[in-house]
């Protein structure tokens, strides 16, 4: 209800028409936030769905024919930050597995998916590509070598995340034919930062911390070496992500090895 509310809001902060919890008996249906807006040829009706559980691609598919008998040219899918918890905190290029329903509409509709963090009031737009797997090779207690394909990975997925405006953008499907329109409707995506990351340096014998703006992560095995040796003299450090409001603290490994392998295990630590 905080994310219907919260849509609402910002919908009418741009100018739309918005109807919480319009019914469509017909249909057996209850949008969401039913928004209307300006178009080119008249207004044009998008429905906004709000996603807090589970649910079948074949229930999305049957909201989305039923909207489109409504009379909406489409139905956009919005998932609260706890439906992917761990896709939140994932840095660019992370792997992470994605539940079916955001599988199939990042491949139906090849727009990002959208993700809603209520308690700050942001939106962010997720990337999802292809993962996969080198082909490889092992020898077996026979000293026999068996060779391996490469493979894409099914439910795994790379997520870039960045920001979003409340702002609703159609977007032509990408089955579309002459006679055979195929729409659906995206958020805009926010306008793109030169140096989206800040990281914080805090030492305990300074007085202030000391802030450096980068165009990209520190991620590589040379940059978390020397954050690291930092971080061992005392200075904690930060990393936040000014497009979507995440953070992360640099923290050793769980599990300590020697010291070479402590300093291949330094890892970014999502903050709440």
């Amino acid at each position: 209800m905080r994310a219907k509310a919260l849509l609402a809001q910002r919908f009418r902060a741009e100018g739309y028409g918005v109807v919480l919890e319009e019914s469509h008996p017909r249909q057996r249906r209850r949008i969401d936030v039913a928004v209307t807006l300006a178009g080119r040829r008249g207004p044009v009706r998008i429905a906004v769905e709000v996603q807090d559980s589970a649910i079948s691609v074949e229930e999305v598919k049957r909201r989305t024919v039923a909207d489109r008998r409504s009379g909406f040219l489409a139905t956009v899918w919005v998932f609260t930050t706890g439906r992917v918890r761990r896709a939140k905190g994932a840095f660019p290029g992370a792997e992470r597995r994605l539940p079916e329903e955001m599988r199939y509409l990042t491949n139906r509709w090849k727009v990002p998916l959208h993700l809603l963090d209520v308690r700050r009031e942001t939106l962010m737009l997720m990337r999802a590509t292809e993962a996969s797997r080198p082909e490889t090779t092992h020898y077996d207690q026979d000293g026999d070598e068996h060779w391996h394909p490469g493979r894409a990975l099914r439910s795994t997925r790379r997520i870039y995340l960045g920001g979003g405006e409340f702002r609703l953008i159609p977007a032509r499907g990408p089955y579309a034919k002459s006679g055979q329109p195929d729409w659906t409707a995206a958020f805009a995506p926010a306008p793109r930062l030169d140096c989206p990351w800040r990281l914080t340096v805090r030492s305990r014998d300074a007085d202030q911390p000391v802030a450096e703006s980068l165009t990209c992560p520190p991620v590589d095995y040379d940059a978390l070496l020397g954050l690291s040796a930092k971080g061992r003299a005392g200075q904690s450090i930060r990393l936040d992500h000014l497009s979507t409001g995440r953070s992360w603290a640099l923290a050793p490994p769980r599990h300590a090895g020697d010291a070479g392998e402590r300093e291949q295990l330094w890892r970014w630590r999502p903050l709440a």
